[in-house]
């Protein structure tokens, strides 16, 4: 293979929100995105194809919530690398509106995030029909490859001066998991069954497991506390 036409972009950018949490808590949001582009030509094929690589990463990190109860949502996140690859016929290399349209719609079975899928797929048809042009009446393909990183990192603390504050006693009991004690200052979760673990602990069992460690019953989509 011989790269006689080769474009390559990194490009990085950082986003921090903070959100205010049933006037308690302080949220604090941040994310990292790496989009690594490359681009470049296969002169022993005709052919015009692509491949997106997309990893995402979620941490998410409690202070010691002094007697405090969070209400939330537990999800299902995503930390596994989703690859997709296919290719542009070249009755779509006609021009950019026709050969957005068609990346676009094979783009949209990763469910990507919204922006980043704009990004992509803007990169993608503006690389191939700029190079289809360039090599018109000649032989020759094209292959991107679109490495994107995404780390999000979430952040929960107190941030108020609520006359309940430290009230709530969690009772003297061991986490079921780790069999250590639940009334430490390490951040806690009781799921919808009422079944109390330590956080981290029950997190790290549910990317195995969707399913209580005690009853089986099933917490995602639904209301946990965190305390």
């Amino acid at each position: 293979m011989t790269d006689s036409y080769k474009h390559e972009l990194i490009s990085t950018s950082t986003n921090e929100t903070d959100r205010v949490i049933n006037r308690c808590f302080l949220r604090k949001k941040t994310t990292q995105e790496i989009i690594h582009l490359r681009a470049f030509q296969v002169e022993e094929s005709d052919s015009y194809s692509f491949t997106v690589t997309y990893q995402p990463n979620l941490r998410i990190r409690h202070e010691n919530l002094d007697g405090h109860e969070l209400k939330t949502t537990l999800e299902r996140h995503r930390d596994r690398a989703l690859k997709l690859e296919d290719s542009i016929p070249k009755q779509f290399l006609v021009s950019q509106e026709t050969c957005l349209e068609h990346v676009m719609i094979i783009l949209s079975a990763m469910y990507l995030p919204h922006a980043i899928q704009e990004r992509l797929v803007r990169y993608i048809s503006t690389e191939s029909v700029k190079f289809s042009n360039r090599r018109r009446g000649r032989g020759g393909g094209l292959k991107v490859e679109v490495d994107v990183k995404v780390d999000v990192e979430q952040w929960v603390r107190i941030d108020c001066c609520c006359k309940q504050k430290g009230t709530c006693l969690v009772p003297p009991m061991d986490c079921p998991i780790c069999l250590t004690d639940l009334s430490s200052a390490v951040s806690r979760m009781e799921l919808p069954c009422s079944h109390v673990f330590h956080r981290d602990c029950v997190m790290t069992w549910l990317k195995m497991k969707a399913t209580c460690p005690i009853c089986r019953t099933k917490p995602l989509g639904e209301t946990v506390f965190i305390y």
